[in-house]
């Protein structure tokens, strides 16, 4: 899958699971990222909710900083960047 192609799928996973957050993608220094944010500036997601977006990363092969597998802390309450390596 391409980046916009892994992005698009992850952002209809989340809707899913009804959960009200943003997903856009970007590349910096030649490496793609993956963006989940919170919908709304002071909102924030609920346990629940990070973990079903944890799980969500995990399965699309998201990575953490250069390539590190994914860890819990790294889908906070207000989201995470995470790397999408084709």
């Amino acid at each position: 899958m391409t980046h916009q192609e892994v992005t698009t799928h992850i952002r209809g996973r989340i809707k899913a699971a009804g959960i009200q957050a943003r997903c856009s993608k970007y590349t910096a220094c030649g490496v793609n990222y993956v963006r989940i944010s919170t919908a709304k500036y002071e909102q924030s997601f609920t346990d629940e909710e990070q973990q079903i977006l944890f799980t969500i990363c995990q399965v699309n092969k998201l990575t953490g900083a250069r390539g590190a597998q994914l860890q819990g802390h790294e889908i906070t309450v207000h989201g995470g960047h995470l790397e999408y390596h084709a």
